[in-house]
C-alpha cells in the first residue's frame, strides 16, 4: 500500500477512535480532542497503542509506519470556532415547529435553517434555541445560537442565508457572541403574544395568525382575570402534559390583554414559559370573556394546580414569539408603553 492510501487509511482511523468504536481508546470529552499514538498490524490493520492529550489533529508518517499527531501546547487553542447568535423571524403556518424532526413530520424552522447553512459554507451545525415554538406558532425575534468553523464575516450572514431560506423565515440580524452565550439558557425573559380576531367575520388578511372568536368577549373582565397570573407562581395548572419541565415555578412579570376595534391581544412576559403555557393561558381567559370562568377564580385555578380547571389551549396560529432578552434590563426598560 503506498503512503496515500496509508494516510488515508489513518484518517479513517483517526474519526473511529474519536467515535469511540476502537477498544483500548477513551471517547474524548466535548471540545477535547487526543493525541493518538498507533501502529500498522498484520493484514493492513491499524492498532491503536495509546492516547494522551492535546492535539491538533494533523499527522505525519514516520519510517516505521507509525502515525504521530503533531501535539498543540496551547489548549486553548483547539476551537477557534465563533458563536454566531441570529434573530430570527418566521411564519410557522406550513412548519412541525421549530425542533428539527423526521423528515416524514414534514419541514422545520431548525432543520430549514441548518440545511441552508450546509448549503452555504459546507458545515453541518446544531443550532440552539431561545423558545422551541410548536408547529403553527411564529416568531417575530426568535434568538438561535450555533458555533461555526467558517470564515464568513458575521455582518454577511443575514443577506447569505436570506438568498437561500423560504421566504416565509427571515434572519433580521447576526453577531458574533461570547463562547459561554446559550441562546436558551443565557436568555433572561421573554415575550409571548397571542392575538384574537373577535369580529363577527374573521379578517381574511390575519387568520393565519390569530384565533377568529366570533362570540362578543368581555375584554375588560379578561383584563382582571389577567392580573391575578402576574408574579411568581407554581403554573401547572396552565401547563399541558408532555413537557420536559421538572419544575413549575414561573415569574410573569406582565400579563396585559388590550383591545382595539375587536383585535384582542394578550401580552405575557417572563422568565420562562412551561409547555402550552401561553395558549393555555389564552385559551383560560377567552373561558373569562366569556363569562363561564369568573375572574376572581384564577387564583383558585392556579392553586389546585390542576389542569382541567382552566380553559381549552387555545390553537397555535394566534401564538407569537414577540422578543427574547439578555440584559440586564427589565421589562419596563424595554417595553415602558405595557407598563
Amino acid at each position: 500500500m503506498g503512503m496515500k492510501g496509508r494516510l488515508a487509511e489513518i484518517k479513517g482511523a483517526f474519526r473511529e477512535v474519536i467515535r469511540g468504536t476502537m477498544i483500548g481508546t477513551r471517547i474524548p470529552s466535548e471540545g477535547e480532542w487526543s493525541f493518538f499514538i498507533g501502529q500498522w498490524g498484520s493484514g493492513g490493520t491499524w492498532r491503536v497503542n495509546g492516547a494522551l492529550t492535546v492535539v491538533s489533529g494533523s499527522f505525519n508518517m514516520d519510517r516505521k509506519g507509525y502515525a504521530i499527531f503533531k501535539d498543540r501546547k496551547d489548549s486553548s487553542q483547539m476551537d477557534d470556532k465563533r458563536n454566531i447568535c441570529l434573530k430570527v423571524a418566521y411564519d410557522g403556518t406550513h412548519y412541525h415547529g421549530f425542533q428539527r424532526q423526521p423528515e416524514f413530520h414534514g419541514p422545520t424552522i431548525q432543520g430549514t435553517l441548518e440545511t441552508v447553512w450546509a448549503k452555504l459554507v459546507e458545515e453541518e451545525v446544531t443550532l440552539h434555541t431561545a423558545g422551541r415554538t410548536d408547529t403553527g406558532v411564529h416568531a417575530a425575534g426568535q434568538v438561535v445560537n450555533f458555533r461555526t468553523g467558517a470564515r464568513i464575516p458575521v455582518d454577511k450572514i443575514p443577506k447569505a442565508f436570506n438568498s437561500l431560506l423560504p421566504r416565509d423565515i427571515r434572519i433580521l440580524a447576526a453577531q458574533e457572541a461570547a463562547e459561554d452565550f446559550h441562546a436558551r439558557f443565557s436568555a433572561k425573559w421573554k415575550r409571548y403574544d397571542y392575538r384574537i380576531d373577535n369580529r363577527p367575520v374573521a379578517d381574511v388578511f390575519t387568520r393565519l395568525y390569530s384565533l377568529h372568536e366570533p362570540v362578543k368577549l368581555d375584554w375588560q373582565r379578561m383584563r382582571q382575570g389577567a392580573q391575578f397570573l402576574v408574579g411568581r407562581h407554581n403554573f401547572k395548572a396552565f401547563s399541558a402534559a408532555g413537557g420536559t419541565s421538572k419544575t413549575f415555578e414561573r415569574t410573569l412579570y406582565l400579563c396585559q390583554v388590550a383591545e382595539n376595534q375587536g383585535d384582542i391581544r394578550i401580552t405575557c412576559i417572563g422568565d420562562g414559559f412551561l409547555y402550552n403555557m401561553v395558549r393555555i393561558i389564552a385559551g383560560t381567559l377567552v373561558y373569562v370573556g366569556k363569562k363561564r370562568i369568573q375572574p376572581e377564580e384564577i387564583p383558585d385555578i392556579l392553586t389546585s394546580l390542576d389542569r382541567t380547571r382552566g380553559g381549552v389551549t387555545a390553537p397555535p396560529q394566534g401564538l407569537t414569539l414577540s422578543y427574547v432578552h439578555y440584559g440586564e434590563e427589565l421589562p419596563e426598560d424595554i417595553f415602558p408603553e405595557l407598563f
